[in-house]
């Protein structure tokens, strides 16, 4: 209990400060989650500049849940039609990324996964055939490898031959 104030639940932010002129107030503390579990780590602040006659007001809180689940990635949104057209039909030019066979069914994958925070980009983009998208499907082809083969495609004048 802080002054009558009981803290029930960590992830909610809850920021106390105390007003005094021209002061940075502030503190630090760990307060338990409800039932007393997940520590968690706390820092709230407030500003007060009365010298120059402005009240100004500012808080900054962090609340870091301690916890043993890793942090999960914000997924990227879906790929926007126009740049799944440039890398297919301009960059590719008909031909699978990484086999180099023709194909009218190539399909624009991400390098790095959505799921895992790629980025939609030209350089994190690869136009695949359906034979290569199954391959890398299965893990036959490493991800490595397809970041390989969109350097070739974005540097050809790097590309050692």
């Amino acid at each position: 209990m802080i002054d009558g104030s009981s803290i029930a639940d960590t992830a909610t932010p809850i920021a106390l400060a105390v007003l005094g002129g021209g002061l940075l107030v502030g503190g630090y503390g760990l307060v338990a989650g409800p039932g007393g579990s997940g520590l968690s780590f706390v820092w709230g602040g407030l500003v007060v500049l009365s010298a120059l006659g402005i009240g100004a007001l500012g808080w900054r809180f962090l609340c870091e849940r301690d916890t043993d689940e890793p942090e999960q990635p914000i997924p990227t949104p879906p790929l926007p039609d126009p740049l799944r057209r440039e890398v297919r039909d301009e960059r590719a030019d008909g031909n699978c990324e990484f086999c180099r066979t023709e194909s009218d069914s190539l399909s624009v994958e991400h390098v790095t996964p959505r799921a895992d925070g790629g980025a939609n980009v030209r350089t994190n983009l690869v136009a695949l055939c359906p034979a290569c998208v199954e391959k890398v499907g299965d893990g036959v082809y490493a991800r490595s490898e397809l970041r390989d083969a969109v350097r070739r495609q974005e540097h050809p004048e790097k590309t050692m031959l």
